[in-house]
């Protein structure tokens, strides 16, 4: 696994466990260095180890989540309760008050790898079920409007089946058709 660190103290006490768990450290030096690397949700995990969490790094955080989503553990000796509450809001973010110690850093690791499945498997259910709830709505919509000229619920929904199997298309194309 590639850890991308990024450390505003000198105490880097994880760096010999990290090559010794067989990892491949590449350090950064500022959050611009950050932004250039190409990241691999897979093989991938940013490991930021901050004196004190800022604006700027939440607004990185939040760029970083958004188009290019990757394993985060966050380590910082300051934060405050609205600042907390915005970092996990995403969901996909391991943080670890104070800093990191070298006992503690394979297993934060592997936390760090399973909230960020976990959370993209919610986060990927979360979407399926906003795709259905908006194929559902299309779905009431047409038969509203079929009922608006007489039709039960019943009779509405058989009809759009009907059309849909005679035309071999699905039961939500045919109601978009209808609702244009």
């Amino acid at each position: 696994m590639r850890i991308i660190s990024f450390t505003e103290s000198s105490d880097q006490c994880y760096v010999s466990q990290l090559n010794h768990a067989g990892h491949q450290l590449l350090p950064i030096s500022n959050l611009l260095e950050c932004e250039r690397i190409h990241f691999e949700a897979q093989s991938d995990l940013l490991l930021l180890n901050l004196k004190k969490i800022t604006e700027s790094h939440l607004a990185f955080i939040a760029r970083l989540m958004d188009f290019s989503p990757v394993s985060l553990i966050v380590c910082s000796e300051q934060i405050s309760e609205n600042q907390l509450t915005r970092l996990l809001q995403c969901g996909r973010i391991t943080y670890t008050p104070q800093t990191l110690s070298a006992s503690r850093i394979n297993a934060v690791i592997e936390l760090a790898l399973l909230r960020f499945k976990v959370a993209n498997n919610t986060l990927s259910k979360i979407e399926h079920l906003e795709q259905k709830l908006v194929t559902e709505q299309i779905i009431y919509q047409a038969k509203s409007k079929l009922q608006s000229v007489g039709l039960n619920e019943q009779q509405a929904h058989q009809q759009l089946q009907q059309y849909a199997m005679q035309h071999g298309t699905s039961l939500v194309a045919v109601a978009k058709e209808l609702c244009k």
